[in-house]
């Protein structure tokens, strides 16, 4: 007895070691891939110093905020920035008006890490080892979300971390020194932990996700409202209750914030009202045509209420792909219709991509590489002949292909997702293949 317990006692702490000598190794492979990423980032920076208008917005104002109490959504540090750009930074470029803080005043928390560097340059250098970090996370959590094994679906998870990290409009992101990437990671590892019932958890990451509300407020409503018609009202509790406790923090900061968030959304809508996607396509277009944007819109909703409506089933799979179309819907409804919103899309396209491989095989591989393909091939063309693409300025007509490419890609796949039932060569290579798990009959 007392044998078989020491054998039990080394075989444990066998497998502790291997599992602290992993994390180890993962955690010293996270500090060298970051340290690089910082390297390669000051170099960057070194020779393209006017980048980051975005992020200098926001860093400023959160310095003078919790320094000084300014609003962050005042004309006054509209104009401190401005001159903060070409006095201090020597920048020749001037920094657009409608470059304000855009976000809830609790999103300063995003920054204030980095309000502790005197020099922008190493702020925004740390900022974009961060933006990079989130992206690839957001790939593999994106992954993890439809298939578990990395080493059984190696080429597919290859595929979509270069969806991810080698996409142009995530290029957009890091040049403009969007808070996007982190935002959407909040976003999918809530869903993560409602998929794993951790509803606390996800209500939580949820409200944290809400610092970029003007782009996300779509499928957090759409979460909201699915929880509560699924009886989990832990998780709209949890996430009324963060926001709560966010705002009531601000509040001691600064408590007339939420009269400064009020006038400064409202300042905002004034003076960019034109770039929403209706307005834009009616300037381009004035008269009969131009209304096709409002269409679009219209129908789109009509949509998005249909699909939520059909999302009440209690499977994981027709949650998720609703959730996506969504995400990719967010573009249209932005009060901003930005080129760099348009990778609000990508995990709906890795989401059509994994389910092609899983449904198909080898098949499924090939037809997901080669739009895979034409995408980023699309996506790397507008970058090489459009000079204004890193700067966030593009004719809206070259974002309606993706945006269109990723609803048509989204419904190919919506029979599956809720009809689970195979087509007859389909049901022969599960046959052959009965070690294949479907995606929406995994727990």
């Amino acid at each position: 007895m007392f044998t078989k317990k020491i054998q039990s006692w080394f075989q444990n702490w066998g497998a502790r070691t291997k599992f602290r000598l992993r994390l180890i190794i993962f955690i010293i492979a996270i500090l060298v891939a970051g340290l690089t990423l910082h390297a390669i980032n000051v170099n960057y920076l070194a020779e393209n110093p006017e980048t980051g208008q975005d992020f200098l917005v926001h860093w400023l104002s959160t310095k003078l905020f919790l320094a000084r109490g300014l609003d962050p959504y005042s004309v006054e540090m509209r104009q401190i920035v401005t001159a903060y750009s070409g006095e201090i930074l020597s920048w020749t470029t001037t920094i657009p008006e409608t470059s304000v803080f855009s976000m809830p005043i609790y999103g300063f928390l995003i920054y204030l890490p980095f309000i502790f560097f005197d020099s922008y340059l190493a702020a925004y250098a740390w900022w974009l080892t961060l933006m990079e970090v989130c992206i690839f996370i957001s790939g593999i959590v994106s992954f993890r979300l439809v298939l578990k094994n990395f080493q059984k679906y190696l080429f597919p998870f290859s595929l979509i971390l270069l969806l991810f990290c080698g996409n142009p409009f995530s290029l957009i992101i890091l040049s403009n020194g969007f808070a996007l990437p982190i935002t959407v990671l909040m976003l999918l590892l809530s869903v993560a932990a409602l998929k794993k019932g951790a509803d606390e958890l996800a209500g939580v990451l949820l409200a944290f996700s809400s610092f970029q509300i003007r782009v996300v407020w779509l499928p957090i409503l759409f979460i909201l409202i699915w929880s509560l018609r699924q009886h989990r009202g832990k998780l709209v509790g949890w996430f009324a209750g963060t926001i709560a406790m966010l705002g009531i923090a601000s509040a001691l900061i600064q408590p007339e914030w939420p009269l400064f968030f009020g006038r400064g959304i409202f300042r905002i809508l004034q003076e960019t009202q034109i770039t929403m996607f209706p307005q834009i396509m009616a300037a381009y277009y004035p008269g009969t045509f131009g209304r096709l944007g409002q269409v679009i819109i219209i129908v789109t909703a009509i949509l998005l209420g249909i699909e939520w409506i059909l999302s009440r089933r209690h499977q994981f799979a027709p949650f998720f792909w609703t959730l996506t179309l969504s995400m990719a819907a967010s573009v249209l409804f932005s009060p901003q219709f930005q080129p760099a919103f348009v990778y609000m899309g990508l995990p709906g396209m890795a989401l059509v991509f994994l389910i092609w491989i899983d449904r198909w095989g080898r098949k499924g591989a090939y037809v997901a590489f080669l739009l895979w393909f034409v995408y980023l091939g699309y996506a790397w063309m507008i970058y090489i002949i459009e000079p204004g693409f890193l700067s966030n300025q593009l004719d809206f007509w070259y974002l309606l292909p993706p945006v269109t490419f990723y609803f048509a890609a989204l419904y190919w796949i919506r029979w599956w997702l809720y009809r689970n039932t195979d087509l007859w060569f389909e049901e022969v290579y599960r046959f052959e293949h009965p070690d294949r798990r479907k995606f929406w009959d995994a727990d």
